[in-house]
This record gives C-alpha cells, structure tokens and sequence, in this order.
C-alpha cells in the first residue's frame, strides 16, 4: 500500500449569516407564537360571551335576529382585527431593519408587507372560524338559562385551563430553550480551545511592501511582531492535508488517516500558547520529530504514541510530543488530526503575512493606523488584509448570536401574551365573581385568603404546564446541544429558576387586581346586583 496517496489544498466557503435550519426554527416559534395569541384569543372570547349571555338573551327577547346577532359579533371582531393589523404592521416598521440585518433577507418591503397582510389574514380567516362554534353554542341555548346565567356547569372553565396551559407550556419551552442556547454560547466564548485567540491578528499585503515588518514596530498599540514568515492559524486560511496510510502500531491494515499539515517552531508554538501534554517540542528544523493532536493519536489508535513512526515516502516521521485539541472550524465540526512540522526560518516561503499581538481594548485604533500605514507606504496595494482572530472566530457564532436574539424576542413576545392573557382572565374572573367574594367577606373570609385562592389557580395550572413543558424543552435541546463539539451542560437549577420566575411574574401582574377586588365594599357589590 502506498503510505502516502495525496496532497490537496482546501479553500473554506463563504460564512453564511444565519443558517437556514436557524431561520426555519425561528419560523416555527413564530408559528407557535401565532398560536399562543390564538389560544389567548379564543379564551377571552369565550369567556367575554358567556358573560354577555344575559346581554344576548335579552337582544333576542327585543327581537334582535341571529343574523343581527352574528353581524355584531362580526363587527367588533373585524375592529380588533384591523387595530391588530395596524399596530402590527407599525412594530414591522420599526423591528425590519434590525431584522434584515439578523436574516439577510434581500426581499423589498411592499414584498415584505405584502406576506404579511396575506399570513395575517389567514389568521384572521382561520381565528373567525373558530370563534363560530362559541357563538352558534351561546346563540342555541334557551333563554331561560341565558337569564338566570347558567354557564354549562362543572365543565364550564374547561377551554380556559387547557388554553392557559398550552401558553404556559409554549411560554416555558421557549424560555428554556433560550436559556440554554444562551448558556451553550456562552460557554463557547469562555471554554478552552487549546490556543490563545485573544489580542492576536495578522495582516496580510499584496503585493509584499519592503519594511513593512519594521514600521509596524513603531505602532504604540502592537506589543509583539511574529519574526517569521509563517501561516496564521486562522480559519479560514487554506491549508494541507495529508493521508497516511501506514504507521507503527496500526492495528487495520486497511486504515488511512488524513492529518491537516501546520508548519511550525518554538517562537510560533508559543505565539499561539499552544499546549504540550505529554513528549517534548522538537528543535527548529528538526523536521523528522513532529507533535500530533490528541484528535491524531485517536484517528491513528495508538498507546503510548510517543517515539513510533509515520511513514513519510521513503523515510519516516516520529511523533515526539501530543498537543492538546485546538479548535479552528465551526464549533459543530470536530478538531481533525493535525501534524506540526517545525522547520528552520528559511524554510518558511514568505507569503507577505505579519502576524502580531496588540493592546487589549485597541482593535480598532490599531486596524485604523495599520490601514493608514499601508496607504502612505503603497497607494497602489492590491489586496490589505488585516484580520483580528477573535473577529474570525466570532463569524462562526454569528448564526447562533442571530437566532439567539430573534428567540429572545420570541420569548418576550409569547411571555407577554400569557401574562396578558393571565391578567384579562383574572379582571373578568373577578368582574364575574364579585358577589361571591362578597358573600366571602360578609361571611367572615380574610382579603388575603380570597386571593390565596385566585392565586392558587393559577399556580396549579403552571405546575401542570411545567411538567409537560421541561420535558419537551429538554427533548428539543439535548440533541442541539450535543450537536456542538464544546458542549455546556443542562443544570438543574435551570427549572426551578424559570418556574419561580414566572410564577412571580404572574404574582406581581394580577395580585394587585385581585387584591383591588377582594377590598371591595361587600354591601356596594351586592347592591350593585
């Protein structure tokens, strides 16, 4: 078998801004939004028409038709539908530029409005539809239960809990989703990735500038300038591979490993910080010794790698030491094998790159002056790259970052709709119930246990939410987490923390309405019915 079978060179593609199973996932929670409002919608419609069921009883006792009955209704949706449209379509307004920039959407605006004055009035359509059984079923009941206000009786609240619960469940989900996705991006811009990236960048001039190596020296905010003329490990610079079919200790005789290639000395391995686990660093221009990856001595299935041979065409390779991982591709693509050949400086062929170390917090005054140095030292460059690592590795994120910040907007959005729709149900739950209370307090009840008592029903209905929903969350984001080479963990103070803190969300929305309810004059409520 022929130990050494190709050398090709890899250029990476162009970054994508947002990938497209991000988009499609943000186009999900949008759809779960819409029905998060749906739910919302239909709940205090129900519950706004039963408590006009006497209102209705006595239109028909006037001689009021259904058909005038069904244009009412008609007319006071289509008002709300069109005060809907038109806020909505101002908040589009307002968010679309920050929105193009996140999704690099490159349709006009009349596009853009068009498709959404069409999905809004497919909601519209299809909402109306089902606002139709309600008021055919209130329309249909006698006029007797109507006027003594029978409401359908122990089954009668029966939609709102299940609503409630489905927006508190999507709610739940889409916060937990969130935090972890915060979590995770976090996690990546802290974890260790086997190499320094910070304050490190190059600059690359086309053609070559004699002297630019040593006016770059008198720029205040460079602290260190690489001698040599060596690649930068950034990660989208091209690179070698190799395949190696032939080494000590391979245990099938069929396997083949491709290494990624990286020429290298001492002054570079220590540029990058680069770390030594076990073995030592060749010396310069010692080009039989190399370091191979953790990732390497996997794919090669050796122990105890240090001393055994690679072949290398006629001659051989010995590993001499074994680097830790250092990661230069997106964090959902494992580190590959990777072989560091040291070499002499003459070695190096020039290829016009400088790579250097600058002040923390200077980027941009440095990027400024090296821009303003090329221009003076040659007007009519070609090409001037200057590249801060960071900045390149962050392009890696920016789909993430991107749907980080749509979800969260998501999440607020849903979260406010069930808040909203919590509060609206207490209002009217309170309207509906005054006598009750009342008669509660007339009786000898305390303010604070009338709204125990609200509270707690809410307070159940989020448990049963909870338990349905965390489950599903950590369903959805298991796999999207493992799908990360660098991966956080999910902890278990993520559950209680979001319970707590919605719970105290809808404490502090409807606890002052209830309380405003529970102190009211029994004898003013009761005369008032």
């Amino acid at each position: 078998m022929t130990p050494i079978t190709s050398i090709r060179y890899d250029r990476p593609s162009r970054q994508e801004t947002v990938k497209y199973e991000h988009i499609f996932l943000f186009a999900s929670a949008g759809g779960l939004v819409i029905l998060c409002a749906l739910f919302n919608y239909l709940t205090l419609f129900i519950t706004r028409i039963r408590m006009r069921s006497r209102e209705i009883a006595l239109r028909k006792v006037c001689g009021s038709s259904d058909r005038n009955q069904m244009v009412l209704f008609g007319v006071e949706y289509s008002i709300t539908l069109l005060l809907a449209l038109f806020i909505g379509l101002i908040l589009i307004e307002l968010t679309l530029p920050t929105f193009r920039e996140l999704s690099d959407i490159k349709l006009d605006n009349p596009d853009i409005y068009l498709k959404a004055i069409e999905y809004a009035a497919v909601v519209a359509v299809f909402s109306f539809l089902l606002s139709l059984y309600p008021i055919y079923y209130f329309r249909k009941k006698t006029l007797n239960a109507m006027l003594k206000g029978s409401t359908g009786g122990r089954n009668k609240n029966i939609f709102q809990k299940i609503s409630m619960i489905t927006q508190f469940i999507i709610s739940i989900c889409f916060i937990f989703c969130a935090v972890i996705l915060m979590k995770q991006i976090h996690y990546l811009n802290k974890a260790d990735f086997g190499l320094e990236r910070t304050n490190r960048a190059f600059i690359s001039v086309y053609p070559v500038i004699d002297g630019l190596k040593e006016e770059i020296t008198k720029i205040p905010f460079i602290t260190e300038i690489f001698p040599d003329n060596i690649s930068p490990i950034f990660p989208r610079y091209s690179r070698s591979y190799r395949t190696i079919g032939e080494w000590e200790g391979r245990q099938d005789s069929t396997a083949s490993v491709n290494f990624e290639m990286f020429d290298c000395n001492q002054a570079y391995f220590n540029f990058y910080g680069l770390q030594l686990l076990e073995g030592a660093i060749p010396a310069d221009g010692d080009d039989v010794h190399i370091l191979i990856n953790q990732a390497g001595i996997k794919s090669l299935n050796i122990d105890h790698p240090i001393g055994k041979t690679i072949k290398k065409g006629e001659s051989n390779w010995v590993i001499a030491g074994v680097i830790k991982d250092f990661y230069i591709a997106p964090p959902t693509v494992p580190c590959s094998p990777i072989v560091m050949i040291f070499k002499k400086e003459t070695d190096f062929s020039s290829n016009g790159s400088i790579l250097f170390k600058y002040q923390e917090g200077s980027w941009n005054n440095c990027k400024e002056r090296l821009e303003t140095l090329v221009k003076k030292l040659n007007p009519n460059v070609r090409s001037c790259q200057i590249c801060n690592m960071e900045e390149e590795y962050e392009k890696f994120l920016k789909s993430e970052n991107a749907l980080l910040m749509m979800l969260d907007f998501v999440t607020l959005v849903c979260v406010l709709i069930s808040l909203f729709g919590v509060f609206s149900l207490v209002t009217l739950d309170c309207e509906k119930r005054r006598k009750e209370i009342a008669i509660r307090k007339v009786n000898g009840a305390e303010t604070s246990h009338i709204v125990k008592t609200f509270l707690l029903k809410y307070m159940f209905l989020l448990v049963i939410a909870s338990v349905i929903a965390f489950p599903v969350g950590y369903l959805i984001m298991k796999p999207w987490i493992e799908g990360y080479v660098l991966q956080t963990s999910i902890d278990f103070w993520i559950y209680p923390a979001i319970w707590l803190a919605l719970a105290l969300l809808i404490i502090t929305c409807t606890g002052w309405r209830i309380w405003k309810a529970a102190n009211q004059n029994p004898a003013e409520v009761v005369k008032s019915e």
